[in-house]
Order: C-alpha cells, then sequence, then structure tokens
C-alpha cells in the first residue's frame, strides 16, 4: 500500500536527472522564441583579437541536441575531471587511512590545537588550496573530514568547511596562478581600448587578496563554529575509547615523517629551474614562473592529484609495514577502493547535465545580456561596482568558467569603468569577488558533485537524507558571509584609495 504522505524526496541523483530534462525543454522554449544576445568578445590574448559576437541558445529537444546527448554521454564522462581526479585521491587517501597513518599523523600534529583554531587551518589551507583547484576539492575536502573524525568531531564539518573554502577561495586567494595571468590578459586587452599603453600585471590585486584571504579564513570558521556545528551536531559513535600513539605508532611515525621529508624536497627540485635536471615538471614553454608551476600545460598541475596520492601511498605502506597495521597482503587495495563504486553513479549523472547544460548556451546568453544591461544603465561609481557585483554574482550561477566570463564581459566592462575613473585592476577585482562567492552554491561547478558526495558518504543521520538543495543549505551562509567580507574591502579600499596590488589603486 503506498503512503500518500510521503512526500517525493529529490535525491542527487534524481536532482541531476531532473535538471537535465528542465534544462533540454528551457533550451527548445528558449530557442523557439529566438532569444539571443550581442556583444563584443576576446578571442585571443596572443594577437590581443576583440570581435563581436552573437551567442543564441542551441536546443537539446532538436535532432542535432539529441545527436550531442547520444554521441557524446561516454565522452562527457570520461572527460569528467571530477571522476578520474576522485578516484585517484580516494585510492592514495583510503591506503593512509587504512593503515592508520592519517589518525597517527593528525592525531600527534593536532592534539594541542583548539576546535576554533583546526577550523580556521582548515577554511585558511583550503582557500590557499583552492588555486590548485583540480586537486584541491578531491583532496582537501575527504582529508578534512578524517582530520575532524580524528579529533572526535563529526566529519560532515571538515567536509562542509573545507569545501567553502576552496570554493569561496578559487579566483581571491593570495596565492597567485594561471588565473590570475588569464585574467589579467584580457583586462590589458580591454583596457588597451581606451589607453594603447595600458597593461595589468598578475600582482595587481595581490594586496587586497592576501588581506581577504585571512579575513574570510577567520570568517568562515566563525560561521563554521557559529552555524554549521550547531547543525551538525556531534559525532555518533559507539567507540568512546581514546586513541593513544604508543612507542611503536611513533617509531613508525618519525620515519614515515622522514620518507615524506624527502618526497617533498624532490618535488621541490623537479619544480625549481636552473639545476641540473630540476624542473622536469614545469611548463618551460613559458616564461612566467606562475604560468610553468600552474598553466595548463604544467606537469605538475595536469599530474598534481597522482603526485599527491602517490605521496599518501608510500606513507601509508611505509607506516602500515613499521607499525605493523598491515595484518593482509591485499589489505592495502581493498581499502583504497570502499565507496568509490556508488559515487561513480552520482558523478555520471552530474557530468550529463552539465555537459548538456553549457552545450545550450544559457549561461554565456545571461552573461552577455546582463553585460549589455550595465552598458545601458550608465551608472558611475560605487553604483556602478555594485552593479558589476551583481551581475557577476548572477551570472556565475549559470556559467562557472571565469576566464569563459570574463573574455566576454571586459571588452565592455573595462572601458565603462575607465570611463568612470575606476582603474581596471579594480574592475577585475569586483568580477573575481563576484564570481567567488558563488562557486560554493551552484550545482554548475564541477566540484559540487564531489562536496554531495561526501556529504553523503558522512551522513550519519540516516533519517536525513542528503538533497542538492541541503548541500547548498551548507553552503549558503559561507556565501553570504564572504560577500559581506569583500564587499566591506571593496568600499574601504574605493573610499580611502588604498593600492589594491602592485601598481595598482581603485582609481585611474
Amino acid at each position: 500500500m503506498v503512503d500518500k504522505n510521503k512526500k517525493f524526496l529529490v535525491t542527487p541523483l534524481n536532482f541531476f536527472v531532473i535538471s537535465t530534462i528542465v534544462v533540454m525543454i528551457a533550451s527548445a522554449l528558449l530557442s523557439v522564441f529566438g532569444v539571443q544576445t550581442t556583444g563584443l568578445k576576446i578571442g585571443q590574448t596572443v594577437t590581443n583579437d576583440i570581435s563581436s559576437y552573437v551567442i543564441s541558445i542551441n536546443s537539446m529537444l532538436s535532432v542535432s541536441g539529441i545527436q550531442y546527448i547520444i554521441s557524446n554521454a561516454v565522452d562527457n564522462f570520461a572527460s569528467f575531471a571530477p571522476l578520474t581526479m576522485l578516484i585517484i585521491a580516494m585510492i592514495g587517501i583510503g591506503v593512509a587511512q587504512k593503515t592508520e597513518f592519517l589518525k597517527t599523523f593528525f592525531t600527534v600534529v593536532t592534539n594541542k590545537f583548539s576546535k576554533k583554531f583546526l577550523t580556521f587551518l582548515v577554511v585558511f589551507i583550503s582557500v590557499l588550496g583552492s588555486v590548485y583547484i583540480n586537486s584541491a576539492y578531491v583532496l582537501l575536502i575527504p582529508l578534512s573530514a578524517i582530520l575532524f573524525m580524528t579529533n572526535g568531531r563529526h566529519p560532515l564539518i571538515g567536509v562542509i568547511a573545507s569545501f567553502a573554502g576552496t570554493a569561496g577561495g578559487y579566483g581571491v586567494t593570495a596565492m597567485v596562478g594561471s588565473l590570475d595571468s588569464s585574467l589579467s590578459a584580457y583586462t590589458s586587452i580591454a583596457a588597451r581600448l581606451l589607453d594603447s599603453e595600458y597593461g595589468v600585471t598578475i600582482w595587481s590585486n595581490i594586496f587586497i587578496m592576501i588581506i581577504g584571504t585571512i579575513l574570510i579564513s577567520y570568517v568562515g570558521m566563525i560561521v563554521t563554529e557559529k552555524i554549521t556545528v550547531p547543525r551538525i551536531g556531534k559525532l555518533k559513535t559507539d567507540d568512546d575509547e581514546i586513541f593513544i600513539v604508543d612507542k611503536l605508532e611513533k617509531r613508525a611515525l618519525r620515519y614515515t615523517l622522514l620518507v615524506l621529508i624527502l618526497m617533498i624536497l624532490a618535488l621541490l627540485y623537479a619544480l625549481t629551474p636552473g639545476f641540473p635536471k630540476s624542473g622536469f615538471l614545469l611548463d618551460n614553454t613559458t616564461v612566467n614562473y606562475v604560468n610553468k608551476l600552474f598553466g595548463l600545460e604544467s606537469f605538475f598541475y595536469k599530474g598534481g592529484t597522482l603526485i599527491f596520492s602517490t605521496m599518501l601511498i608510500i606513507c601509508g605502506t611505509v607506516y602500515g609495514v613499521l607499525a605493523k597495521t598491515i595484518k593482509k597482503h591485499d589489505h592495502i587495495v581493498r581499502g583504497s577502493i570502499d565507496d568509490i563504486g556508488n559515487i561513480i553513479i552520482l558523478l555520471f549523472a552530474a557530468s550529463q547535465f552539465i555537459a548538456i547544460f553549457k552545450q545550450t548556451n544559457i549561461g554565456p546568453l545571461v552573461t552577455g545580456l546582463l553585460t549589455n544591461l550595465i552598458s545601458d544603465l550608465n551608472f558611475s561609481g560605487l553604483p556602478l561596482i555594485i552593479l558589476l557585483l551583481i551581475a557577476v554574482i548572477i551570472s556565475n550561477l549559470l556559467f562557472t568558467s571565469p576566464v569563459g566570463k570574463w573574455t566576454i564581459m571586459s571588452p565592455v566592462i573595462v572601458p565603462m569603468f575607465m570611463q568612470a575613473n575606476i582603474s581596471p585592476e579594480f574592475t577585475q577585482m569586483v568580477f573575481r569577488i563576484g564570481q567567488s562567492v558563488t562557486n560554493g552554491v551552484t550545482p554548475l561547478l564541477a566540484y559540487f558533485v564531489v562536496f554531495v558526495a561526501f556529504i553523503d558518504k558522512y551522513n550519519t543521520y540516516k533519517d536525513k537524507k542528503v538533497t542538492v538543495f541541503g548541500c547548498i543549505k551548507y553552503a549558503m551562509p559561507y556565501s553570504i558571509a564572504f560577500l559581506g567580507v569583500w564587499f566591506f574591502l571593496l568600499l574601504t579600499f574605493y573610499l580611502i584609495g588604498i593600492p589594491i596590488g602592485v601598481g595598482a589603486n581603485p582609481t585611474l
């Protein structure tokens, strides 16, 4: 007999399937009504190419749309970055966890830390780690969960805090990366529409980002302790035994840390140019070291997840042998692949949803429409800054690529702000803040599904099922708090005229 009072639960898998169907219908309707927009767009930074564009909607209920869905389903799944990254990361973390290396390491290192400082540390490292976007989510989120669990706190708190820091830090972290190089290049091209000699460097936002990184890490800690912790509650466990590191485990940890130090030194040598056979993990086809290290063609950037996962496997194995926690020859293999199967199904649904949505062009279309709206309203001063911030926040919910958005927005926005006596560097910073604060609350962010997967993995309240909207509810307080911090900083730097970076001021 069917219970008529039982509500239909939109599970994460249901959400991505239903959302895919809604997107297909929406794209068909928008296509029928001929919704489109035009504007300027930056092509290649090498040639300073700026051209006009027309963005129209691709209907996914058309013949070509159905053909795309059918013919690209496998490729979309296979090329979905979170899939391979997560599997590789989980193998390394699984080995390090099952051999109890992580438990011993976190116990020894953090046993003197206060709860608040530990939370701050997790958010701070996640914000900094966001520069290494592909590896940050799949490594820091599960490691943070284990760290919190080792300290007797609910692992969900670590998952949420780490995800909020990584998502909210991307694009505004004090660690300079390839995104800084890309955005500054596009900003320079846009600025030269009015001033042919204008140039924006990768250090043009560094001062405000250093301050912002510290502040949002601190605020992230407050949000975690005041909102997330009461919402999640205490860890329910039958194991009340206090973990005490004995002499054998301490000895094993010392030798394991020695091996870890040697691996870190070897990695640093591989990332340092100028010595015999050194720097081989860098992209040596470029001049700028930031691009060498974090460029899309950098061996370190592309293979970082494998590098760190391998280091965890080696550390786990060394510790397991010395501490005698490896009891069977297949202990490592079996322990490293727990729970991956359930996650793969969710990743498949998410990969199809995101790929189909991108194919519709809805995201770029909304970005183009909002850009034209800013141009038509012709605001100036603080209202113009607020207008751009709101427009980027809305746009990022549907179009998560910062470079993709900036190629559309910068040729219009940067000259307009310059005419309002606002510098290109400050304009770029406003854009970066707008796209960062909503990263954690949009399911169109590729790594949002990783967040959902780990929320589900560590959900100990089986009567409270995990939903995508529930995950957004966890992340929303961080987005609001981060926005408040960044808006305060923008207002302060703009009104006082404090330099926001090397050779960069808020006004011209």
